[in-house]
């Protein structure tokens, strides 16, 4: 990630050394809701299960245990600072760093083995934060066109989730990788601002290194927002 961060400043500042009517700072703050869903399990190595009605271990290859899944809503808030080239493309182009916090509350369903017919359920508040390097495209800024403010933009990153339920604070802290996806429009309010909305999907992914068994956590998440640009 330092050699991504560092070719994206340098490619940055021969650009603005070269002409600096063509480079400008960029940056953006979107604040909206987002949904997100989750789900963890770990492969038996065995696939042996005590059923209760039989009395008895049963065998079963497609076992799991640990199997958990969240669903929640929560407020979504990222800012985006980075550097706008024009003319240098047939479009607009912005790398850019992304720093973004998502604050949620949902419920959370697991079961000690997949075959358990027994559910437990608990409210669980997460709080996640994510550093992501990404590049965004205004394809139709050069243009006089009605589409002159859409853009679409794609970031990748780590994301720590730490959580809590029913106010107690938990010391441990998960992570995953993140891929987001953006896409949306604003509308010029100045010459330098604009403001819009955009609509994003993020996918996380984690793994065990202790434990090549492990299913990845998979969460996917939705999120709704608004944009103040600067550019």
């Amino acid at each position: 990630m330092k050699k991504i961060l560092l070719f994206i400043l340098s490619f940055a500042w021969v650009a603005y050394a070269d002409t600096q009517r063509v480079v400008y700072p960029y940056f953006d703050v979107t604040v909206g809701g987002k949904s997100i869903s989750t789900s963890y399990k770990v492969k038996s190595k065995y696939n042996y299960y005590f059923d209760r009605e039989k009395d008895e271990m049963v065998y079963n290859k497609d076992l799991f245990y640990n199997v958990t899944s969240f669903d929640g809503l929560g407020v979504d808030i990222d800012f985006k600072g980075g550097v706008i080239l024009r003319d240098i493309l047939p479009f607009s182009f912005v790398p850019f760093l992304n720093v973004g916090v998502f604050y949620v509350n949902g419920t959370e369903e697991y079961k000690y083995y997949s075959l358990d017919k027994d559910e437990f359920q608990r409210k669980w508040t997460r709080a996640y934060i994510s550093l992501l390097l990404g590049v965004m495209v205004y394809p139709f800024e050069l243009n006089d066109s009605s589409l002159q403010g859409v853009f679409v933009s794609i970031a990748a990153g780590p994301s720590l989730m730490e959580y809590s339920s029913n106010g107690n604070q938990m010391s441990n802290i998960e992570q995953e990788t993140v891929i987001v996806l953006e896409l949306g429009n604003v509308w010029s309010v100045s010459e330098h601002y604009a403001i819009g909305l955009s609509g994003k999907i993020a996918w996380g992914f984690s793994f065990d290194g202790d434990n090549k068994d492990d299913v990845p956590v998979n969460s996917t998440a939705f999120g709704l927002a608004l944009k103040l640009v600067r550019k």
